[in-house]
């Protein structure tokens, strides 16, 4: 009878999360070659991990935004069109695809959407940064007080959606300073109804213009 999940050894879990890894439930492959390609790749990382000699050293290169250049593009085009991005990390995962593990484009940065809420913690190419800019950068500024910590510590969410995000993007101010996300017994639940709807009417009039971006494409 196969361990529960809480009763297993530290080592146990791990086996089995690597059972999954080469198993995954659910997945279906293109191809009887990528499934043996996968099942060779993943392999390779489960004996490195457990210091075997696998057939050989697994390839995980940290390539940044290479594909993008790769591909003849640059970080603003990727930024402002997901299509943009889509196509280079294709072209570099079909390129180069004798490697065992691709970094995927997490960092490029919706610019389109960043614009909409206001986004001032980077700056990037094309907002704030020249073109050519080869990456973002980060804009120095004390975000949260010392004085702070207290309301930190007290609700972190509460803190986080009235204090800290506003601070970095407009589109956060919008939250009414009448609701207290620690408790609502204290609250005239009307007027705190008359601010939700108000700030819920003025969220889904934003949230419409997020998606008209249209910024996350359409997996292959």
């Amino acid at each position: 009878m196969a361990k529960n999940w809480a009763e297993m050894t530290p080592a146990e879990r791990r086996a089995e999360r690597f059972k999954r890894w080469l198993a995954p439930k659910g997945v279906k492959f293109n191809s009887q070659q990528a499934e043996k390609q996968y099942r060779e790749r993943v392999t390779r990382f489960i004996k490195a991990v457990n210091l075997e000699e696998p057939d050989r050293v697994p390839v995980m290169l940290p390539t940044s935004f290479f594909p993008l250049y790769y591909a003849g593009s640059n970080l603003k085009e990727a930024m402002y069109d997901y299509g943009v991005m889509k196509k280079a990390w294709l072209k570099f995962m079909k390129d180069f695809s004798d490697m065992d593990l691709f970094s995927g484009p997490g960092f490029v940065l919706p610019a389109r959407v960043l614009e909409i809420i206001d986004h001032k913690l980077h700056i990037w190419p094309g907002h704030g940064l020249p073109d050519n800019s080869t990456s973002y950068q980060y804009v120095e500024k004390e975000y949260m007080k010392a004085d702070e910590y207290d309301k930190l510590i007290l609700d972190p969410t509460d803190y986080w959606l009235r204090s800290y995000m506003p601070s970095f993007g407009s589109f956060f101010q919008r939250t009414p300073s009448r609701i207290s996300f620690l408790t609502t017994t204290t609250i005239n639940p009307k007027p705190m109804s008359r601010a939700t709807t108000c700030t819920l009417k003025k969220r889904r009039t934003s949230m419409k213009k997020l998606n008209a971006c249209d910024w996350q494409p359409q997996l292959p």
